[in-house]
């Protein structure tokens, strides 16, 4: 039994909560409106961008992993949270065929620092993050092959690859954690319900 599986538990009754450490009133207030004043990412604003965020937004908020809010709601959140620049990203795939194809991402910038020079990755206490549990599994993957292929010398081996979509989008956030991945699109507050 893995260590981690208490803090598992946890994690699906209460939500995801990543470990931060704390920010002063002021700097959290800076950050947040040095992030309201400067906007996304340019990325993010071209007419292309902002299409693209619109509909990644919209599919988000459509399967529940966002939580849309008047901007004036900042006003009773500014000591809890964070707000971090949107932006798209090309990210190259491959479809069933073997072709390369274009693919877009959102990306939420967590690295982004205001002022204070405190993005949220940067306070992440990282000695209390989860252990990643699939780390070791391309190694674990071999060792497998290599097993087989020693006991079974002429067999075929058949391997696949499945990809979940949006696995780790399934994980729900706690109040807190969710609270530090706020982004504004569209004059409207948004609030990462899931990773």
């Amino acid at each position: 039994r893995h260590p981690f599986w208490p803090r598992l538990k946890v994690f699906l009754r209460d939500g995801a909560t990543f470990p931060l450490q704390p920010i002063s009133l002021e700097d959290r207030v800076a950050d947040l409106q040095h992030h309201l004043d400067r906007g996304n990412h340019k990325s993010a604003t071209s007419p292309e961008g902002k299409a693209l965020v619109r509909k990644l937004l919209g599919d988000d908020i459509t399967h529940g992993f966002s939580l849309v809010l008047p901007i004036s709601s900042l006003s009773n959140l500014k000591h809890l949270g964070s707000i971090a620049p949107l932006g798209v990203q090309d990210q190259q795939s491959i479809n069933e065929l073997g072709e390369i194809i274009q693919k877009w991402r959102m990306t939420h910038d967590q690295t982004y620092p205001g002022p204070s020079g405190l993005s949220v990755n940067k306070r992440k206490i990282e000695e209390d993050l989860p252990p990643c549990l699939y780390g070791r599994a391309l190694c674990r993957l071999i060792h497998l092959v290599v097993k087989m292929r020693t006991e079974h010398p002429s067999t075929r081996i058949l391997i696949g690859k499945f990809d979940l979509k949006a696995a780790y989008r399934r994980a729900h956030l706690s109040a807190a954690t969710a609270l530090e991945s706020m982004t504004i699109f569209d004059d409207l507050l948004h609030v990462s319900l899931r990773m």
